[in-house]
């Protein structure tokens, strides 16, 4: 694979580090996606526009949005009621439902938002739903508290292009903001059940720190790393990221360190990690004879 002309997102870097079988499937071989996914993908979809939507007006599509002075709250969970039962109300709910898609039919895979903590397989759809939207709507009222609680928002979903060692890199950050001393802060909403985490080595905060802190247009001053946070929704916790140049020179000899294994078509397998259960090529991967998924 010739890295230097392909250009990676943080976290399709990510999925190397974490199995390079899942890179491979995905970026060299091209194989098709499990339709399991979707459950993810849609939930995480459904809680992001959801809060991006108490302080922005949408104006034509779920990526062109109008900042507000303040978040709505009351608005907008009135909205993920009738987004909830897909009802188009008004333009903006068309505009989030489109963006959507269908709701996923079935259990998510790892069971924990069955039903309120049930782990019933043969519960109806209609009461695994209520699970999910339980978990939903408590995401969604923390998120926009946490955005009640910011400074000054200066844009969402800010779409960001960097370079390590000439391979290039982009990503959307999810909340750019200020701090009371004017200096630039970035958030990130994670949906995800666990909060344990290795933040100090997070590849998509480190890149998000030195995207922002090289933007010419934002102007921010030589050998400043803008401070990060991993905004863990089911409770309402922020994990604060600052990058040390100690780490900075860590992490890119590490990115180069994976680049030229990716070269040289190394792609060790991960059977049993703790990604398993949400890899979108369960079907495929031979680590099914363990059924790693299902423990």
């Amino acid at each position: 694979m010739d890295t230097k002309s392909f250009m990676f997102s943080a976290s399709s870097f990510k999925d190397y580090l974490q199995c390079g079988l899942k890179f491979k499937y995905s970026k060299v071989d091209k194989r098709e996606r499990a339709e399991s996914s979707t459950h993810h993908r849609w939930f995480g979809s459904l809680v992001h526009s959801l809060i991006y939507h108490s302080i922005a007006d949408y104006d034509g599509t779920s990526k062109d949005m109008t900042l507000r002075a303040s978040p709505r709250k009351k608005e907008t969970m009135e909205l993920f009621e009738d987004i909830w039962h897909e009802k188009a109300s008004n333009n903006e709910a068309n505009i989030i439902l489109k963006s959507l898609g269908d709701k996923p039919i079935g259990r998510f895979s790892t069971g924990k938002l069955a039903s309120l903590g049930s782990t019933n397989g043969d519960m109806p759809q209609e009461e695994l739903e209520e699970g999910w939207k339980e978990e939903a709507r408590k995401m969604i009222e923390n998120g926009i508290d946490i955005l009640s609680d910011i400074h000054e928002i200066v844009e969402l979903e800010k779409k960001i292009f960097y370079h390590v060692k000439g391979y290039k890199f982009m990503g959307f950050v999810d909340v750019l903001a200020k701090n009371k001393e004017g200096q630039y802060e970035f958030y990130d909403f994670k949906t995800s059940w666990d909060r344990s985490y290795d933040l100090d080595n997070d590849f998509q905060f480190f890149g998000y720190a030195k995207a922002l802190s090289e933007d010419k247009g934002l102007g921010i001053k030589e050998d400043y790393f803008p401070t990060g946070y991993w905004v863990y929704l089911r409770k309402k916790e922020l994990l604060p990221y600052e990058l040390k140049k100690e780490k900075f020179w860590d992490m890119i000899r590490m990115t180069e360190k994976t680049m030229q294994n990716i070269e040289s078509n190394i792609f060790l397998p991960d059977y049993g990690g703790p990604l398993c259960k949400f890899c979108d090529f369960r079907r495929i991967c031979y680590g099914d004879d363990e059924n790693i998924w299902t423990r």
